[in-house]
């Protein structure tokens, strides 16, 4: 969801522009929509024109139109300030992608699991940093399968048999 603050896109923005300064070929695709839409297309104008032309607002996407945007990128990017549960992270790693995560402790999972690598939240050189050292890894097709190999655990009949062992133990405790 276009969220400026609490997706971090402002960050993502500044990161992105110091990352086309050392590798100026690699584009930046944002997919989403929201209440913060027309700032950030008014921010994307204040960008530098050989920045600006290499990023691509998706829009909204789902199913086919998703797994299309995720399969053709390198890797995929979470500079959120805060989250409740990052969904687009989950879904990234089960398509197999590396991600690079601001270091909220609500994604630190995506690191431990070393499906991908965290910045400093908020920092814009530390994001750029991180996209950097990520598109130079030859470690992110690895990355991509640990993502995938953690995601096995993350499908729906799973889900309810956890949380109905969670509430089992809740009541024993009642």
């Amino acid at each position: 969801r276009i969220d400026i603050y609490g997706k971090g896109l402002d960050i993502l923005l500044d990161g992105y522009r110091e990352f086309c300064r050392r590798l100026p070929w690699i584009r930046l695709v944002i997919a989403g929509d929201g209440r913060d839409m027309q700032r950030f297309k008014e921010m994307l104008l204040e960008l530098p024109d050989e920045v600006r032309k290499k990023i691509e607002l998706s829009g909204w996407v789902t199913d086919d139109k998703k797994k299309e945007v995720l399969s053709r990128a390198m890797f995929v990017v979470f500079p959120s300030r805060h989250e409740t549960q990052g969904i687009t992270v989950l879904e990234a790693m089960a398509c197999g992608k590396p991600v690079v995560v601001s270091d909220i402790p609500e994604l630190d999972y995506a690191v431990k699991c070393g499906a991908g690598i965290g910045f400093k939240t908020g920092d814009a050189m530390s994001l750029a940093e991180s996209m950097i050292k990520m598109t130079a890894s030859d470690k992110r097709k690895d990355m991509g399968l640990r993502g995938r190999e953690f995601m096995k655990d993350f499908t729906w009949g799973r889900i309810v048999l956890r949380f109905e062992e969670f509430l089992e133990e809740t009541l024993k405790r009642q």
